[in-house]
């Protein structure tokens, strides 16, 4: 492990607890430090190896959690010696391998539209997806500092609640809704509704194009929501962008006023934007009220590319890190932190707010398939990892999965997630929000 990777391990540790004492820290052995954090002697990381291939699993938390590098049990994992807390796992060479995206940098698998998959991951292979285990990882370290220091370390991030949730919606399609709407109300035997939606688009209003629905939605439950909207038309490369230009009238009118009545506008980074320097830029340039937060559409994300073409744009907050096959921790967090460059072996200035459950992780045949009445108890598992670290759970629900024509019921699902949320102990999040 190189010493600017243990900054970086610290580092986010450090932007959730708000300790700096670092100098009496020490991974690997010290005579003088109070805190030790035992270091593996594993060469991994002068490797291009995906994956590790010795790690245990040990309990915290009442979880079984897998410690990378490790290949012998250590019991307890902490205790004092010689008046030093001494941390007998290593956890800061894990940390850095799921924070950097080390496993996606180095594997050659990609699915169809260049897109790392979940069935390739270490999470699939040792069944963690639910579990925010850098999180684990750094509980570990809270609580040796906590003992040697005599200190209590909180968690400050979410307007003085302990938790937080981040609301958002992906503005794919505005203008299709009365087609692929109608076409649904006729495959069920309804053709005088598909008639009704259809005819929607002569008076210049698609079924789809409700923003309105939403808000007044999370109005009643006092909830604030983020929207991405996509900056370009049409195909690139064969895959889909939006239905709509962002240069429209009736566009450019709804971001203003979702943005006056205090709804945070990002940027819904088109395809291609994730993996082309200078596009990402140029699209940044067309939202009409200015955003620095962006996610890349379709989740597209090259970690050979995407830090660095992210570092050198104007974004300053990300939300792309999530499996698109798959609810759950794709670095193993449910708190932002800051991308790691492994290309040039470097932080970034950016902060990933990492993406946990999306509907459609649900709602298709290629991805998860299950029923939607399912993902409130997600949520519920999902927020409760998120609890136990005073983190946050990341929602995305698209505009058309509010619609009653092709996705009827997901509205109510999404309101029954929102209900569920204790508003006294939980802060919505409108990314300017967390403090460090």
């Amino acid at each position: 492990m190189k010493k600017h990777w243990v900054t970086y391990v610290f580092k986010q540790f450090e932007r959730i607890y708000g300790f700096t004492d670092w100098g009496k820290v020490s991974y690997g052995a010290s005579d003088s430090a109070m805190v030790i954090v035992a270091k593996t002697e594993s060469n991994f990381f002068g490797t291009q190896t995906p994956f590790p291939d010795d790690f245990i699993s040990q309990e915290w938390l009442s979880e079984e959690i897998p410690f990378l590098f490790d290949s012998e049990q250590q019991y307890p994992i902490i205790e004092v010696k010689n008046n030093q807390v001494v941390v007998n796992l290593d956890i800061v060479a894990p940390a850095f391998y799921f924070l950097s995206g080390w496993q996606e940098y180095n594997s050659p698998h990609r699915d169809s539209i260049g897109r790392f998959p979940y069935e390739a991951s270490i999470q699939k292979k040792l069944d963690i997806i639910d579990l925010p285990v850098v999180n684990y990882y750094f509980d570990i370290l809270k609580t040796a500092i906590e003992k040697a220091f005599e200190i209590e370390l909180k968690v400050d991030l979410w307007e003085g609640k302990e938790t937080g949730v981040f609301l958002s919606h992906d503005i794919d399609k505005i203008n299709s809704g009365w087609l692929e709407g109608g076409f649904n109300e006729l495959k069920k035997g309804k053709p005088l509704s598909a008639f009704r939606v259809a005819s929607q688009r002569g008076i210049g209003k698609d079924v789809w194009f409700n923003f309105d629905d939403i808000t007044e939605l999370e109005k009643r439950y006092q909830a604030t929501s983020t929207f991405f909207f996509l900056p370009e038309k049409g195909k690139y490369k064969g895959v889909n962008n939006a239905d709509y230009s962002i240069s429209e009238i009736k566009v450019i009118d709804s971001i203003i006023n979702l943005n006056k009545n205090n709804y945070s506008i990002g940027l819904h980074g088109s395809y291609g934007s994730s993996f082309e320097s200078g596009k990402l830029r140029n699209e940044l340039q067309n939202v009409p009220v200015k955003t620095t937060t962006n996610r890349f559409h379709f989740l597209s994300w090259e970690q050979r590319l995407t830090p660095s073409i992210l570092d050198n744009s104007e974004i300053e907050k990300d939300c792309s890190l999530g499996f698109s096959e798959h609810y759950g921790y794709r670095n193993g967090m449910c708190h932002p932190f800051n991308l790691f460059d492994l290309k040039h072996d470097k932080m970034v200035k950016v902060i990933e707010y990492p993406l946990h459950l999306m509907d459609t992780t649900f709602q298709q045949k290629k991805y998860l398939n299950i029923d939607k009445l399912e993902i409130p108890k997600v949520f519920e598992k999902l927020h409760s990892e998120a609890k136990k670290f005073n983190g946050f759970t990341s929602v995305l629900w698209h505009n058309n999965f509010f619609s009653k024509y092709k996705y009827e019921g997901w509205s109510a699902v999404y309101e029954s997630i929102l209900a569920s949320i204790d508003k006294k102990s939980t802060a919505f999040i409108s990314l300017g929000s967390a403090k460090r």
